[in-house]
């Protein structure tokens, strides 16, 4: 169904896309566009593409584009708060007031929080989001949908601190030093 010429301007207009929808992957535009070509050839080799026309396998090409520019921002934020542990603890003014072992224990749940938080759905985020901004309506209850999706949010959170730390994070901070 593709021919050399189709793939090569498929290919193009990939790179294209990626260019100015994703800025920040730049040096992986051409990789992302090779992998989407590749899933799309493994797609229309064991016969899926049953009934499909070139624009609608176009189509598929940038959603499996836009999928794998997703997951390369997903990974560039993993790495990213994986990173943080390398970092050496933020050294503390004496006189803070602040006891450094319940400083390193915020550190270790922020790192841990944003290491998850990196795997989130898009839309999740965006709930994250409207709720640190206030977008939501002041006074008004969440929908049911809402409430329970900041419920998995937060039983995923506490989970991968039960996970690295050992322990539940309530736990955690109630502990007196």
């Amino acid at each position: 169904m593709f021919d050399g010429k189709t793939i090569e301007e498929l290919r193009g207009a990939l790179q294209s896309y990626g260019r100015r929808r994703f800025p920040a992957l730049r040096e992986e535009i051409d990789d992302l566009a090779s992998q989407a070509l590749s899933d799309l050839w493994e797609y229309v080799a064991c016969g899926q593409d049953e009934g499909k026309d070139a624009l609608d396998l176009r189509k598929l090409a940038f959603a499996i584009f836009r999928r794998r520019a997703v997951d390369g921002f997903r990974r560039s934020a993993r790495l990213w708060a994986l990173s943080l542990d390398t970092l050496p603890e933020a050294e503390l003014p004496a006189g803070a007031g602040v006891d450094p072992a319940r400083s390193a224990l915020y550190s270790r749940m922020l790192r841990i929080c944003l290491v998850e938080l990196a795997d989130v759905a898009e839309s999740d985020r965006a709930l994250l989001s409207a709720l640190d901004s206030g977008a939501l309506a002041p006074g008004q209850p969440m929908a049911a949908r809402e409430r329970q999706r900041l419920h998995r949010l937060r039983v995923r959170l506490r989970d991968a601190i039960r996970r690295e730390l050992g322990e539940d994070a309530s736990q955690l901070l109630r502990e007196d030093f």
